[in-house]
């Protein structure tokens, strides 16, 4: 077993390597190769020099994928995905290919920052040992109920510019890093935008994956709240999500204004998440 940094030689193992890893995790993961390439070189625009790879005769035993970005006003090694193929664990795998990259990523982040599903308690106890301490707890949705209301007052309209800075004061709360600001045009190409408008005046927007239903950002402006703004920008990515249900992940817990409107359009609180982070 050796230590390697990532390189496209091992797209395919690495695909073998995550869904085996995952095959036994409390959320399993069930994607086609192109669905991983959107998900590993896309949404989270893996950085080869920060992730690490424990490999034996051209075979992916283990794996950390890491991107690189500013968030929360420093810069950020995301851990995107952490695994270990059943049979190669309990022998120290894990820490082992953290300590590899550690010294790599050190040069280039601040701090590190990964997300856990909060009953996994082993994987937050090696976090923990590695020196991560939980920092937010979130919330993740997704839509069970039927349809969402709207107004006819609301008009929807498809945007093909992402300019976050006309969006920003419409939120309560920043994204969690993969769905933030500067994160956002990795992927954009497989997003789509769209804007609500009221009597000519922007009044919400929503950013959302067709291919997966997964809303990545959703907010309506403080005076357009209450006016069916939000369901109805729903209800406009329900139709074109082609029936796949929607979902929105990370919701910090303290945002009860959030969650209630999510309640309310149908949305249910399947898991929770911890945002853990390691100052380097």
């Amino acid at each position: 077993m050796k230590f390697v940094t990532y390189s496209e030689a091992f797209w395919k193992p690495l695909h073998q390597a995550f869904l085996t890893s995952f095959s036994d995790y409390p959320v399993p993961f069930q994607l086609t190769e192109e669905e991983f390439s959107i998900r590993i070189r896309n949404k989270l625009h893996v950085t080869p020099a920060l992730s690490v790879l424990a490999v034996e005769q051209d075979i992916v035993a283990g794996f950390i994928l890491h991107t690189l970005n500013l968030y929360k006003g420093s810069t950020t090694a995301y851990n995107g995905g952490t695994g270990v193929v059943p049979g190669n664990r309990q022998v120290g795998l894990a820490i082992g290919m953290f300590e590899y990259i550690w010294p790599v990523i050190g040069k280039y982040a601040a701090r590190s920052v990964l997300e856990v599903i909060t009953t996994n308690k082993k994987a937050i106890g090696l976090y923990e040992k590695l020196g991560f301490r939980r920092v937010q707890r979130y919330q993740c949705f997704k839509k069970i109920a039927g349809s969402s209301r709207i107004s006819e007052q609301v008009e929807v309209r498809d945007c093909q510019l992402w300019n976050p800075a006309k969006y920003r004061e419409f939120r309560d709360f920043d994204p969690s890093f993969m769905d933030s600001d500067l994160q956002i045009p990795h992927n954009f190409l497989n997003e789509r935008l769209l804007e609500a408008y009221v009597e000519g005046e922007l009044a919400g927007y929503v950013i959302f994956q067709p291919a997966t239903g997964r809303i990545s950002q959703l907010a309506v402006g403080p005076a357009w709240r209450g006016h069916y703004v939000g369901s109805t920008l729903v209800r406009a990515a329900e139709e074109d999500c082609g029936g796949k249900r929607l979902s929105v992940l990370n919701v910090p817990e303290e945002e009860s204004g959030m969650i209630l409107f999510l309640e309310k359009a149908g949305f249910e609180n399947q898991v929770d998440q911890y945002e853990m982070e390691k100052v380097i």
